[in-house]
């Protein structure tokens, strides 16, 4: 059943006879004769007495920020700190295919001289580099199917001529780790 509303004089479709009023705002208004906010409104954003100013930590440790109009923010309006601080570095939107990589791997460590702007293939060839100064290399399918980490020395001596045992060490340093048997 489609009715006129009371206050606004739009139409809206509702299943009873007896409604008069499109929303809670308008029926407000027409009694008091001003619009009173709902209480959702009233709970988002700095009116919510959770509200921690807009800064808080993703499921990947980086610092996001509350900027619901940012043409890359995602669905609670969140955009990662670095990248808009690199955008305010640079002067324009990042694009998607843009990373920005932190230098000294820290993710919450967002000053403009430890950020550095790459393409995704750059940005890879950093991290396997990174890899394999660490001591090992991208993982590798066995035979069984699963993936397993093939590591080129030792983590903990660094050498590479021992037979490797498991976590990336060496059977020496492995057995070095294990507790002592009463």
């Amino acid at each position: 059943m489609h009715t006129i509303c009371g206050h606004c004089q739009k139409e809206f479709c509702t299943r009873s006879r007896k409604r008069k009023y499109c929303s809670h705002p308008c029926y407000a208004q027409s009694r008091t004769g001003e619009k009173r906010p709902l209480q959702s409104e009233r709970q988002r954003g700095s009116g919510n007495v959770n509200w921690k100013g807009g800064r808080r930590y993703d499921k990947d440790g980086y610092l996001i920020l509350h900027s619901p109009y940012h043409p890359f923010s995602d669905s609670d309006g969140y955009v990662r700190e670095h990248r808009l601080v690199m955008e305010k570095h640079i002067k324009r939107f990042l694009l998607p295919s843009e990373i920005v990589h932190h230098v000294n791997n820290i993710k919450a460590d967002n000053r403009i001289e430890n950020l550095q702007l790459m393409t995704k293939k750059d940005h890879d060839r950093q991290s396997a580099i990174e890899r394999m100064d660490k001591g090992f290399r991208l993982p590798i399918r066995t035979t069984h199917g699963k993936w397993a980490m093939k590591f080129t020395a030792c983590l903990k001596c660094r050498k590479t001529m021992r037979k490797h045992r498991a976590k990336g060490l060496c059977t020496r340093c492995y057995q070095l780790q294990l507790p002592e048997l009463p």
